[in-house]
């Protein structure tokens, strides 16, 4: 699924820490995407992607509601005009529900997906937000079609830092700093903008006023997710680190602290089965890539996807994005890559000098992709 930006009034983005930048009309509408598209990265038709000869689909990002939103009609209204609104439809996890049904009746030049043996639920920034937000529900609707299928998911960028359980205070804790801010904008954005539909589980073991937690992609990751996912996240993201560094909501952040925070949750991943709230029932290791390129999205370009590399210390072996992924998706090692924590100073975190590699040559498969529409 693509990821995006998103916004809450008429004219400024959301006031999420991590804002994505300006919005843009094409976000809010599928009405530019085309019936074609020449696929790249991990949709790569190529030989030089072991993925690149599955079937895929591609869900655009243009509800502007991490792929979560059940609302119709949100009216939003101008910050320094209050008397200029409009109405948008944030429908991501309605339209999340209407691929896959389309896809379980069959599309044009596909198989059915009760047909599937292997899925790979993949997701980019906003997008990963998405999966974080439907990957069990996702994974427990397929398995009830076909109780053999096998479902993945691949996470790229969107782990932030889960202030949820920073310190080590549990959800709803009056103690806690971020109460307040927490709690607001799941009201705010999750609950009054979008109606967003949340892991079940963790909604489940979190009511009533510890429902903000389950609205905390990264609290939700590190926790309720129980079906397997390999997660790439850059220490040193822009994207997000721009945001982070310029807010003060969730504390003072410098580029080092912010990269050696994310540094420190990307680490505690692959040990879920012994953290995780829901340990009991998880059975498997996380893929964990932590790359120091100041890149923010890398699965969906090939440059970044097969040509980067990516090490935990300067001398030692260096791998591709996809080299790590193939290693998790077929039991090969190794499947969890850290770069090294970033020293307190300097403040910007030094890149890593071989983030510059380029994808290798390979013969591309002729001809666009044709992109069914599920709507």
């Amino acid at each position: 699924m693509d990821g995006g930006g998103s916004c809450n009034s008429y004219e400024t983005c959301l006031s999420r820490w991590w804002g994505l930048g300006k919005y843009q009309a094409n976000k809010m509408s599928s009405k530019w995407a085309g019936a074609y598209k020449q696929g790249d990265g991990i949709l790569l038709r190529s030989a030089l992607n072991p993925l690149g000869n599955r079937n895929q689909v591609e869900l655009p990002y243009c509800t502007s509601d991490e792929h979560s939103g059940t609302k119709t009609g949100t009216v939003l209204r101008s910050e320094t005009e209050p008397g200029k609104s409009f109405s948008l439809h944030f429908k991501g996890a309605t339209q999340i529900d209407a691929m896959i049904d389309a896809l379980e009746r069959g599309v044009p030049g596909m198989p059915k997906l009760t047909d599937a043996t292997e899925v790979l639920y993949s997701g980019d920034s906003g997008g990963a937000d998405g999966v974080r937000f439907s990957l069990d529900r996702v994974a427990a609707r397929l398995k009830a079609k076909n109780p053999n299928v096998r479902v993945r998911a691949n996470l790229d960028a969107g782990f932030i830092l889960d202030f949820v359980s920073l310190g080590g205070i549990a959800p709803g804790d009056v103690r806690d700093p971020n109460l307040a801010a927490l709690t607001a904008e799941y009201q705010t954005v999750g609950v009054g903008m979008w109606g967003s539909k949340l892991d079940d589980s963790c909604v489940a073991a979190n009511p009533g006023a510890k429902a903000y937690a389950c609205f905390n992609n990264p609290f939700v990751q590190k926790n309720y997710l129980t079906t397997p996912y390999f997660q790439r996240m850059d220490l040193a993201d822009p994207t997000v680190v721009g945001a982070a560094t310029g807010d003060t909501t969730f504390g003072v952040f410098t580029e080092a602290s912010f990269a050696q925070s994310v540094h420190d949750q990307m680490t505690s991943l692959p040990n879920l089965r012994n953290t995780a709230a829901e340990k009991a029932v998880i059975s498997f290791t996380p893929g964990v890539v932590g790359t120091i390129c100041g890149q923010h999205v890398m699965s969906v370009d090939s440059d970044t996807f097969f040509g980067k590399r990516i090490r935990a210390s300067a001398g030692s072996t260096a791998y591709s994005y996809s080299e790590l992924l193939q290693n998790w998706l077929t039991g090969g090692s190794p499947t969890v890559v850290i770069a090294p924590r970033p020293p307190s100073t300097p403040e910007k975190v030094t890149r890593d000098s071989i983030c510059t590699a380029l994808a290798p040559s390979a013969p591309v498969a002729t001809g666009p992709v044709v992109l069914s529409s599920a709507s």
